[in-house]
C-alpha cells in the first residue's frame, strides 16, 4: 500500500489530509480511520510507511484491533535488520501509549530479547504502566541492559516497589543525567512509601 493509496482510502472514510501526520496531529478523534490506517500498517513494506502508520495508530482509544496490529507488526520485524529499528521503536512508541496487560507475555517476550536492541525502549517502558505482579521482576532482570536500563529504570520508578532499592541505587550514579534523576526519584518514593 503506497502513501497515496492510504490517503486515497481515508478521504473515503471522511478525513481528506495531505498527509498521516496532519491526520495525527489534527485533534480530531479519527476512529472511523484506525481501519484503514491498521490495514495500511499490515500491507506497508517500508520503514518509513510502517513508522508513520504506527505513530497515527498511537492514541489511547485506538482500540484492541489496533493494538493487536501493532503488536504483530513488531514481531514481523524481528530480524529485518537495523534498517527497521526506528520503525520498530515507533511501534513501541505506540504500544507504550495504548499499553494493554492482555498482552502482557507477548509484551514480556519482546522486552526480554536483547536482540531487539533499543526497539524495545518504550515498551519497556509500558511495564511501568502494568498491573501484573511480574512486571517489577522482568524490569529489574532490564535495569542492567544497557539498551533499555534507563527507561527499565523509569518503569521502576512508577511502580515504588521496595523490591527495587538496590536496582536504582546502582543507577545512581549513572554517566545520563536522566537516569539519575530517575534514580533518586524512585529511591525517594521508596522511602516515602508506606510499604
Amino acid at each position: 500500500m503506497t502513501a497515496s493509496s492510504v490517503l486515497t482510502d481515508l478521504a473515503e472514510v471522511g478525513f481528506t489530509v495531505g498527509s498521516l501526520s496532519e491526520l495525527r496531529d489534527s485533534g480530531v478523534r479519527y476512529a472511523k480511520a484506525i481501519p484503514v490506517l491498521i490495514s495500511a500498517l499490515l500491507e506497508a513494506e517500508t520503514p518509513r510507511d510502517i513508522e508513520l502508520l504506527a505513530r497515527t495508530l498511537g492514541t489511547s482509544w485506538a482500540g484492541e484491533a489496533a493494538f493487536k496490529a501493532l503488536l504483530w507488526r513488531y514481531e514481523s520485524l524481528e530480524g529485518n535488520g537495523s534498517s527497521f529499528d526506528s520503525a520498530r521503536w515507533a511501534i513501541g512508541n505506540s504500544l507504550e501509549i495504548m499499553w494493554d496487560d492482555r498482552h502482557f507475555d507477548q509484551l514480556a517476550r519482546i522486552a526480554a530479547e536483547s536482540s531487539n536492541g533499543r526497539s524495545r525502549q518504550m515498551i519497556v517502558l509500558g511495564f511501568g504502566k502494568s498491573k501484573q505482579p511480574d512486571a517489577v521482576p522482568l524490569l529489574l532482570n532490564l535495569v542492567h541492559d544497557p539498551d533499555v536500563d534507563g527507561h527499565a529504570v523509569l518503569a521502576l520508578v512508577r511502580h515504588k516497589d521496595p523490591r527495587s532499592r538496590e536496582a536504582l541505587q546502582s543507577k545512581i550514579r549513572d554517566s545520563r543525567a536522566w537516569v539519575r534523576k530517575a534514580a533518586l526519584r524512585g529511591l525517594q518514593h521508596i522511602t516515602q512509601s508506606p510499604n
